[in-house]
This record gives C-alpha cells, sequence and structure tokens, in this order.
C-alpha cells in the first residue's frame, strides 16, 4: 500500500518536473516542439499497449473504441489528459507488475507537461484532474473486477490524444 502512494507520488511529481522542464529550457523547448510531440504520441502509444495488455480480451474492444470516440469529442479540453494519466496510473497500481507500466506514464507526464506554459492556475487544474481518479481507491474491488472494460476505456481516451506536430 505504502509503496502505491509512492508510485503515485512520484508520477505526481513529473508534473512539476517538466513544467520546471519548460521554464529552465523554454527556448528549447520551443525549437524541439515537433520533437516532443512525437515524444509523447509515442508514450501515449506504449501506455496505451500497456493499458491493454494487462487484461487483453476481445470484449473491451468496445469500450476501446468508446473511450476514443469519447475522447476525441472532449479534446479541446487540454487538461483532460492528465485525468487519463492520473486514471491510468491509478489502474496500472493495482496490478502485481507496474514499474514499466508507470514508466511510460512518467516520461509522458513529463512530455505533456513541459509543452505547457507554467501558470498556477492551469497547474492547479492538472493536478486535481490527476488525483481525481484516486478516490475510486474506495470501490477498488469493483474496479478490479471490471479492470478490463477501464483500461479499455483509459486505453482508447489516451489514444484520441495523439496529434501531429
Amino acid at each position: 500500500m505504502l509503496n502505491n502512494v509512492l508510485e503515485a507520488v512520484i508520477i505526481y511529481l513529473s508534473l512539476i518536473f517538466g513544467r520546471a522542464l519548460h521554464l529552465i529550457a523554454r527556448e528549447e523547448v520551443k525549437q524541439g516542439k515537433k520533437y516532443i510531440i512525437t515524444a509523447r504520441n509515442i508514450f501515449i502509444l506504449l501506455t496505451s499497449a500497456a493499458l491493454i495488455h494487462l487484461d487483453f480480451r476481445l470484449s473491451p474492444i468496445f469500450f476501446l473504441l468508446l473511450g476514443f470516440v469519447a475522447f476525441i469529442f472532449l479534446k479541446r479540453f487540454n487538461l483532460l489528459i492528465y485525468f487519463l494519466m492520473g486514471f491510468a496510473t491509478f489502474l496500472i497500481l493495482l496490478t502485481s507488475n507496474p514499474i514499466t507500466s508507470l514508466l511510460s506514464i512518467f516520461l509522458l507526464s513529463i512530455m505533456q507537461s513541459s509543452l505547457s506554459h507554467p501558470n498556477k492556475r492551469e497547474f492547479l487544474l492538472a493536478s486535481v484532474y490527476f488525483i481525481l481518479p484516486f478516490s475510486l481507491f474506495f470501490i477498488e474491488t469493483f474496479i478490479k473486477g471490471n479492470s478490463d472494460i477501464f483500461t479499455s476505456f483509459v486505453a482508447g481516451g489516451l489514444l484520441a490524444q495523439l496529434k501531429g506536430p
């Protein structure tokens, strides 16, 4: 339990690391934005593949498509990706071997947060969106029982966040 909390805090700190990266290397981030977006897309694909691999069955394909379609329409809310990353972190922490999947979320989070300008309001909203899925801890047994549905939905939502340079 304590390990899960520590891992979640480390993933959350990646939001801060990304914002600090934007402040420290503002010009480099601006020049390399195309490459950061490409790396971000790669980590979205890796994280989605890891989520699908957690409990792969054919039945959740519907929820993968549902998540993709739902988040295509919600894509205009830029900070919603933090909710998806928080939810993915929560779902992965419920598994027995989360380290590689958490690493892809950690790197995705750094890439995503380094792309946006660090202002207080946006950071607070991103933090709330990221932490919100952890309130589901109280219904953990329900989520574990239906993990294929939730992981497919989140993977579809993450895939909807892909964008070109």
